[in-house]
């Protein structure tokens, strides 16, 4: 009987070992959980704001305000929506759409108030060429950086360099410009060359768009376009045909010397 009350006695006891290692465990357990879960997020309150941009484009402008937002929120994620019109001659400027917390928009508010600026002092010196394609020849040395690009992609062997001028652009201007290269010659009676009328202006800090038109004395032809770049960049804007040529227009963007 004695060994028998002493078993039993020894299996109640196991018992409440074992409940209280189960119990034990699954505290371990909540607690884990809850501290997985990513504080803050409960009762976080989200509104949303539009910022519109006067300089930035938006993607910049969300590459910027990216710390402040907080998309891996679990219960309240933030966000940012980029609405791209782009400032192209009068057209109105881009956006963002962020919802987050009312304090971290008025961070990204003070952020973009700060960045969202035009840098005054920024000038830029453009040289504008304008190229013949026409067929095999020595290449003018002057082309010889232009021209390795362009065979990559065109079959052209030859380039001839019809006119060229350079002009200054400043930022705080908005870089507007009217720039003329004449290589027409319509005294002779084969009327050769043309009139290119180049127009345009900064659409962003790094973005140009500029408008051709070329008119020779029979015919006439354009091309429009908007490109980013970088100082120290060639840019092919287009190809245009023009009496039986195919016409390449070439710009090299520098940074302008400073004022004397």
């Amino acid at each position: 009987m004695t060994s028998s009350a002493m078993g039993e006695g020894t299996c109640e006891a196991a018992g409440s070992q074992a409940l209280r290692r189960s119990a034990l465990a699954l505290a371990a357990v909540l607690a884990l959980a809850a501290g997985g879960h990513q504080p803050g997020s409960e009762g976080v309150s989200l509104e949303t704001r539009t910022f519109v941009l006067k300089h930035l484009r938006s993607e910049h402008a969300a590459t910027l305000i990216g710390p402040y937002v907080y998309a891996d929120r679990i219960e309240a994620p933030g966000d940012i929506q980029t609405l791209v019109t782009g400032r192209a001659l009068g057209t109105a400027p881009g956006a963002i759409t962020v919802r987050e917390t009312p304090d971290n928009l008025d961070k990204i508010a003070r952020v973009l108030e700060e960045l969202d600026v035009v840098d005054e002092s920024s000038s830029y010196r453009l040289h504008f060429q304008v190229l013949a394609a026409n067929g095999a020849g020595p290449v003018d040395p002057r082309l010889a950086e232009v021209v390795t690009e362009l065979r990559k992609v065109f079959r052209f062997d030859g380039y001839t360099l019809q006119g060229e001028a350079y002009l200054a652009i400043s930022a705080a201007g908005g870089g507007a410009f009217t720039l003329a290269i004449e290589t027409a010659d319509w005294s002779l009676r084969e009327k050769t060359g043309a009139s290119y009328r180049l127009t345009g202006a900064m659409v962003f800090q790094d973005q140009l768009e500029v408008d051709v038109r070329a008119t020779t004395y029979q015919s006439t032809s354009s091309l429009a376009t908007r490109f980013g770049f970088h100082l120290g960049q060639t840019v092919v804007l287009g190809t245009m045909p023009l009496s039986g040529e195919t016409i390449f227009i070439v710009v090299h963007i520098d940074q302008a010397p400073p004022a004397t």
